[in-house]
């Protein structure tokens, strides 16, 4: 029994540890770039060389394609800072620090208003006040800002050289581990509204899941943006993802659309005969889910859509049979309305699965695609494995 508890108690960990992985992967770069800014600052003896560490620190993020956005914005930023206060300096030359005080009001001005419409301009104002505001004791402005340009540069290059080679994360993969969690939780909110159907309105503690899943949208959309750079710089060779992201926010729709036609229960009479097909409904689709997000986290193929088929086709049946009995002819025309809307929302949530299990053959075809050009470019270890 001891040593059973053991090896649960060890699998508990090494799963918590895979969940935390990507966190784990970006605490290691960021103290390799940490101490690399610290050696290279040392090195390279400038006047404020721990700017070379923090923009180190500060570049490196949870993935490849994110360090370089954040990256390129910080040099743009820098550099357009750095050469309107050093313009500034030039024009003014403000030596006490009334006239200091004075430039960084005239040079503040504009880049605020830029950073405004152009968020990644942000840190422009910042190294034009930084500039401005340095002791002339130690260095004349202009010198101030080429420092800080060359030193921001050094440590953006190391924190995209730590991003790269060390841990690398690529967000293709971080894509596809959200993507398949927003399908588990659109799982979980189907299996709500089946267990409500016709009964009672759907259990308040949706609206958690429900926020979870567009938290969890909103940081795909961001992933996507991050897979987009890292296919522009070649330094992947994933899908295109917005269809993925597209197709998530139309399933996403599809479920919502379920939950607000079930916000109130349906008359007794139509309930008891749509209840059984549209458990079997939900039940077939929130497998399809499930088994959608296990083949796309590992590049399976697409799961049949037979059983989702079969089961809205027993549900069209149930509700001809409704109406032909005309068992909605004493209803409030709102009750015949959400009657009807069901139909046609799970009409669409077939289409958009039909196109979730295309993005799950694609993300196949691409692993596939890869494997062989591997194979390829190495055959020597495959004839050494045979």
């Amino acid at each position: 029994m001891k040593g059973l508890a053991l090896r649960l108690r060890v699998r508990a960990a090494w799963r918590a540890l895979r969940n935390r992985s990507v966190a784990l992967k970006l605490s290691v770069r960021l103290i390799v770039a940490g101490l690399l800014g610290m050696l290279v600052a040392r090195l390279a003896d400038l006047p404020q060389d721990y700017w070379i560490v923090i923009a180190a620190l500060l570049v490196v993020q949870g993935s490849v394609g994110a360090t370089l956005v954040t990256g390129r914005d910080r040099m743009i930023g820098t550099l357009f800072g750095a050469l309107a206060g050093g313009l500034v300096a030039l024009l003014l030359q403000p030596e006490t620090m009334e006239e200091r005080s004075l430039a960084v009001i005239i040079t503040l001005g504009p880049l605020a208003v830029l950073a405004a419409f152009r968020p990644p301009m942000r840190i422009a104002p910042v190294t034009a006040a930084i500039v401005l505001l340095a002791d002339p004791s130690h260095t004349h402005i202009v010198e101030s800002a080429a420092f800080r340009v060359l030193e921001i540069f050094i440590g953006t290059l190391i924190g995209f050289g730590v991003s790269l080679f060390v841990l690398p994360a690529r967000a293709h993969k971080q894509l596809v581990g959200k993507a398949a969690q927003s399908l588990r939780l659109m799982e979980d909110l189907l299996r709500h509204y089946e267990d409500s159907f016709g009964q009672q309105p759907p259990d308040e503690r949706l609206d958690s899941l429900h926020e979870r899943l567009r938290t969890l949208l909103a940081e795909v959309e961001t992933t996507v943006g991050e897979v987009r750079r890292e296919r522009a710089n070649r330094m992947a060779e994933a899908p295109d993802p917005e269809p993925l992201a597209r197709n998530l926010r139309r399933l996403r729709s599809d479920v919502v659309f379920i939950g607000r036609t079930l916000a109130q229960p349906m008359p007794r009479p139509i309930a008891e005969r749509l209840s059984p097909v549209f458990e079997e409904v939900a039940e077939t689709i929130r497998s399809h889910l499930r088994q959608a997000a296990r083949a796309y986290e590992t590049a399976d193929p697409p799961p049949s859509l037979e059983d989702v088929e079969a089961a809205l086709e027993h549900f069209s049946d149930a509700l001809e049979q409704i109406r032909q009995e005309h068992l909605t002819q004493p209803l409030p025309t709102t009750e015949v309305g959400q009657i009807y809307a069901l139909p046609f929302t799970l009409e669409n949530f077939r289409e958009n699965l039909r196109d979730l299990d295309a993005r799950i053959a694609e993300r196949q075809s691409d692993s596939r695609r890869r494997h062989d050009q591997e194979s390829n470019d190495h055959p020597e270890s495959g004839q050494e494995a045979q």
